[in-house]
């Protein structure tokens, strides 16, 4: 299957240079073999100001309504990626895409970023969210970072059963979001010892966090034994 990646930034008030980017950077990915997300595609053909200016006027619902339709696609992309890709413009306004770095990050889907501007002007709340991304010079060093790690990267993830504090340790190439959904799937068709358990306490006694992210393969292989054997996985009393 091949991975998925989101295009994030400004789009109702980038001007020219800010909006171009996503047609610059999309041919690159997709020889990369990415399959890429990008919400201009998508975008929901309306006239802002009309319908801003009826729902001043009337409290029109259909302004609610559509704003909903676009966060909800919006959304939808964003939890189907594996690598959020976002170009930052200080200058502009970009208020949607505070929620895309939200869910993002809520989800533990990574984030590679480009900063335009002088970033000290950026607000405090904007701040929070850009200091948890990864931030590059340019959109080609974010390539060469991907072209590096393409297939390899991954990380290593625990689950924690709150009930007895049994622990499991796995490690995935996929974001942590998606390898607990392959979990949840599996469940009642697999006979495994995890699976076993989540139906025994039931899975919301259960808590998925990343333990660290790691750059090969056999990086992977190695933190898995290691944080096997600090937790005791092997254990199964």
């Amino acid at each position: 299957m091949k991975k998925r990646v989101y295009l994030s930034g400004a789009m109702q008030f980038a001007d020219e240079t800010s909006a171009s980017w996503r047609e610059q950077i999309k041919p690159l990915l997709l020889d990369m073999g990415w399959d890429v997300l990008d919400p201009v595609e998508k975008e929901i053909k309306i006239d802002f100001n009309k319908i801003l200016k009826e729902y001043r006027e009337n409290n029109n619902a259909e302004f609610d309504v559509i704003m909903k339709k676009i966060q909800d696609q919006d959304k939808k992309m964003v939890l189907m990626s594996d690598l959020i890709i976002l170009q930052w413009d200080v200058a502009t306004k970009s208020y949607g895409t505070l929620n895309e770095l939200s869910w993002a990050m809520d989800k533990g889907i990574p984030v590679y970023s480009t900063i335009i501007g002088d970033i000290q002007k950026e607000s405090m709340w904007a701040l929070a969210y850009l200091f948890r991304t990864k931030v590059f010079n340019d959109m080609l060093e974010i390539i060469k970072e991907m072209k590096a790690h393409d297939n390899n990267q991954g990380v290593i993830y625990k689950i924690t059963n709150i009930v007895n504090n049994k622990k499991y340790i796995g490690q995935t190439h996929r974001t942590l979001y998606k390898r607990k959904l392959q979990h949840t799937s599996a469940l009642k068709r697999e006979d495994l010892f995890l699976y076993r358990a989540i139906r025994k306490y039931g899975i919301d006694n259960f808590l998925w966090d990343v333990v660290c992210t790691c750059s090969s393969a056999r990086e992977l292989d190695d933190k898995e034994k290691f944080y096997m054997d600090k937790f005791k996985t092997y254990n199964r009393e």
